[in-house]
């Protein structure tokens, strides 16, 4: 089995999210397939799918919307994507209380256009430091928390649920 984790993060926040993400994957599933091969990859990096059993595809979420480049590649490969099993996740939400909580709006389509089997929204990680000065005016505005309320075991709970799925998945099939 062989499964991707594609990403796009502009400060490495939704990339770390990723890794641990494919971390969990590969320890649950080598479990089942000993020879299980988890890739995570930033999407700039992806060209074709047709090696994956598995796709999940993540995005950081700026303004409200997810990155371009992971838009863009959700409609590129959404052909390839309604064929295999897919999730989607999304980094963004900071503060005490999260917010915002909303979904990115083009979430429903992308769900629709590659079939995602779920959608997970995480809390991200603000650095002001890390931000350009475009960046810096929004978060002013939008009066967005310093800190980092990503929260670890809940990245990792969905990623064992997300092997769970694929290891159910694969011994029906056979």
């Amino acid at each position: 089995m062989k499964v991707l984790v594609a990403v796009a993060s502009r400060h490495a926040a939704t990339a770390e999210i990723a890794e641990r993400i494919g971390a969990e994957l590969r320890e649950s599933l080598n479990e089942v397939f000993p020879t299980v091969q988890v890739d995570v990859r930033a999407i700039g990096t992806i060209a074709d799918l047709d090696e994956y059993d598995a796709v999940l595809v993540g995005s950081a979420i700026y303004v409200g919307r997810w990155l371009k480049s992971a838009r863009h590649f959700v409609a590129a490969h959404a052909g390839t994507l309604r064929r295999r099993p897919v999730w989607l996740f999304s980094s963004g939400p900071v503060g005490e209380p999260l917010a915002p909580q909303l979904e990115p709006p083009e979430l429903t389509a992308l769900t629709l256009a590659c079939g995602a089997r779920e959608h997970r929204l995480f809390a991200g990680r603000l650095r002001r430091a890390d931000l350009q000065v475009g960046e810096r005016v929004a978060v002013r505005a939008v009066h967005a928390e310093e800190g980092d309320y990503r929260d670890w075991d809940d990245i990792s709970g969905w990623a064992r649920q997300v092997a769970d799925e694929l290891v159910s998945n694969a011994v029906v099939a056979t």
